[in-house]
Formats: structure tokens, C-alpha cells, sequence
């Protein structure tokens, strides 16, 4: 009897990143807005981001048994077992090896090479059952590539790869370095829209070579880390902007949500996909593109604003001190012009300690280019898009 699990290191790693991950989307959702209608556009994406990670530490988490009558694979969350005379052959999905069942009913079992000895479990594998996937038509195209063609295929293959690194070099550090320095963030979603929208040409250019969702995949580049950094970094943009009302906003971020969908499947159409894998793509993309969309629509109705402002004064009701994965300063302002309830907003420290409860507060209200009224307090908050 052989078992292969994964290493002690990777379970202690995945389980202190899905404490992490639980940690921030908690924090989102207790810390996070005001804004009904944020907080439940948190919750989606918090709770979508948590169920991933529950499937990757459950599968971090299981075994693999091997004895001369069966193959068994057990996680927290369920156990599946075959008999080796019941193993129809496998396939390589993704960056993993299924065991394909010939009783139908019976589920297929991950046999993933990256567990301790991984290697010597996939040498079992191929050396006791066939490959299904030998003759598919990739397969048989590949087998018969001419030298140059293979040549100029390893070169693609290379330039992809270049620049999905420089796509996750890029995002990464822009939103790295603008967070920890402090500065003005006002360019900052036009710069990860325009990369953004850069790297769903680059995987056009590059289609059937840069993945959407294998990114464990050594041979082809992924371009969801991109996609995945840039379209928060957006939305985390726009959390402080303050709204008299986003009956407005969400009509415009569906609309646009939907155009980006829409060129994803547009790029997508010709990909060799499997159902699954593009079903798995429509849903998850979609969630990146929604929170791209909505800082997108913040920056746009703010920064292309022209319109005069109409200026409001306001009581601070109540001030008070947050704390969870950042510290928000923050004061309750009481009904004023168009508000006619209690508001919360987020302000900077230095501002904070600078009123107090009962002080008036100037407020600035504008139209929008966008048509979305908006408005600031007359300190400088560090997302506005005016001086």
C-alpha cells in the first residue's frame, strides 16, 4: 500500500493564504462601505473568492491510497474510490491527471503529480492504464508539425509567456508602490483599465497559447493573475467615492460588464475549450470584469467632471475609528441638500482629528460627467479626482 499526499510546507501555505483570504473578505464586508449596494457587491465577490479557495485547500488537504485492488482518493470534503478493473484510462486535464472511471456514475479521480513522489505516481498511472487523449485532434496535430513549424511554435510559446510576465510585473508593482507611498491615486484606474484591455488583446494575439484559468499550466502562460490584479486594484479605487444615490451607477457598470464579457467570448470563440473550462471562464471572468467595471464608471463620472459644484454644509452627527485590515477614519454627516439620511463617509486622518462632533462640514456637490451626482468634503481625500 502506497499513500501520496501533499508536502507539510504546501498545506501550512495554503492554509495561512485561505486564513488571510477569509480574513480580508471578512474585513470587506464588517469594514469595508456603508453602501448597501457595495456591501452586497462585496459579499459576491468575497464569497465567490472564498469558494475557490475552499476547493484548492480541499484539495491540498487529500490523499491519494494505492493498493493492488484500488485506487483511493480521500479529502475532508468527500472520498472516492475505484477498483483498478473499473479504470477505463486517463486524461490530462488542466495541470492533472484523471483516472476515468468505465462504470458511469462513478466520479474520476485527480491524481495531481505535484504530491510528494508525484512523479512515481504518474509512472504508475501511464504505465497501467492508456491514454484517452492520444488521438484527439491536438494531439495529432502536434505529432505531426514540421520542424519549423514546431520552431515557430516554441516561439510564440516564449513571447507569450514574456508578456504575461510583464503583465503580472506591471500590475502588480503599480498597485504595490501607489498603496504603500500614499500618493495620489487619481490616474491609477485609467493606467489598470489601459492594461487591462492591453492584455485581452495580447490573449487575442495569442489565442490558443495564453490560458484563462490553468495556471499551474508549465507549457502556456495564464492570464488570470493579470486579469485578476488589475480589475481589483480598479475597483479598490473607487471605495472611498462618495454617492447621493448609485440607483445611477449600476445601470452603467452591468452595461459595461456585459461589453467586456462580451469581448472575452468574442476572443474565446475559437479557443479549443472543453465545456466545463468555458463555462468556468464565463462565471469567474465576469466577476473581475463587474468590480473593473464599477471603478471604471467611478473614475470616468469623476475625473471627466467639468461641472461647477453646488456647495452644501453639513453637521458631523458622530466620529469614530475603525479598525480592521486598514484603519478608516470615519464621520456620520447629518440629512443635507439632496441626502435626506444619515451618511457615513470616509475620511483622511489628518481631517479627522481636525473636526469634531457638532462641527459644520463644507461639502462640494457635483453632476458628473457621467451624469451621477457626486461630491467631496473640502479636505483632500486621496481618490478624489479634483483639486
Amino acid at each position: 500500500m502506497q499513500t501520496y499526499t501533499y508536502s507539510r510546507t504546501s498545506k501550512i501555505l495554503m492554509t495561512l493564504l485561505f486564513a488571510a483570504l477569509l480574513s480580508i473578505s471578512l474585513g470587506w464586508l464588517i469594514y469595508g462601505t456603508e453602501e448597501h449596494s457595495t456591501k452586497i457587491f462585496l459579499a459576491v465577490l468575497s464569497t465567490s473568492l472564498v469558494g475557490i479557495y475552499v476547493l484548492m485547500f480541499n484539495e491540498f488537504q487529500s490523499s491519494i491510497t494505492i493498493d493492488q485492488y484500488s485506487i483511493r482518493y480521500q479529502s475532508s470534503f468527500y472520498t472516492r474510490e475505484l477498483l483498478l478493473t473499473e479504470i477505463k484510462g486517463y486524461q490530462e486535464i488542466k495541470d492533472a491527471t484523471y483516472l476515468i472511471p468505465l462504470i458511469k456514475g462513478k466520479r474520476s479521480i485527480n491524481v495531481s503529480g505535484y504530491r510528494v513522489n508525484g512523479v512515481e505516481l504518474i509512472e504508475w498511472v501511464e504505465g497501467n492504464f492508456k491514454n484517452l487523449d492520444q488521438h484527439e485532434a491536438r494531439q495529432v496535430h502536434l505529432e505531426t508539425l514540421t520542424k519549423e513549424e514546431a520552431r515557430e511554435n516554441r516561439l510564440k510559446v516564449k513571447k507569450a509567456k514574456t508578456f504575461i510576465l510583464r503583465f503580472n510585473l506591471a500590475s502588480f508593482f503599480i498597485v504595490f508602490f501607489s498603496y504603500i507611498s500614499r500618493h495620489d491615486m487619481r490616474l491609477l484606474p485609467l493606467v489598470l483599465l489601459i492594461l487591462l484591455l492591453s492584455l485581452l488583446f495580447t490573449v487575442y494575439r495569442y489565442k490558443g497559447i495564453i490560458t484563462l484559468n490553468e495556471p499551474q499550466n508549465p507549457k502556456y502562460p495564464d492570464a488570470g493573475l493579470a486579469t485578476m490584479i488589475c480589475s481589483i486594484g480598479i475597483f479598490a479605487c473607487s471605495l472611498d467615492a462618495h454617492y447621493v444615490t448609485t440607483a445611477k451607477v449600476w445601470p452603467m457598470v452591468l452595461l459595461l460588464t456585459a461589453l467586456l464579457t462580451g469581448l472575452l467570448w468574442y476572443i474565446c470563440r475559437d479557443f479549443s475549450l472543453k465545456t466545463g473550462t468555458r463555462i468556468f471562464i464565463m462565471i469567474i471572468y465576469p466577476l473581475f470584469f463587474l468590480a473593473a467595471s464599477w471603478g471604471s464608471v467611478v473614475f470616468l463620472n469623476g475625473g471627466l467632471d467639468s461641472s461647477k459644484p453646488q456647495s452644501y454644509s453639513a453637521d458631523i452627527v458622530e466620529k469614530h475609528i475603525r479598525k480592521g485590515k486598514r484603519t478608516n477614519y470615519l464621520l456620520r454627516l447629518a440629512p443635507w441638500g439632496p441626502v435626506n439620511e444619515i451618511k457615513e463617509i470616509r475620511v483622511s486622518r489628518e481631517f479627522y482629528e481636525s473636526v469634531e462632533t457638532n462641527d459644520h462640514l463644507e461639502i462640494n456637490l457635483y453632476q458628473g460627467a457621467l451624469g451621477i451626482p457626486w461630491y467631496k468634503t473640502m479636505n483632500k481625500i486621496r481618490w478624489d479626482m479634483k483639486k
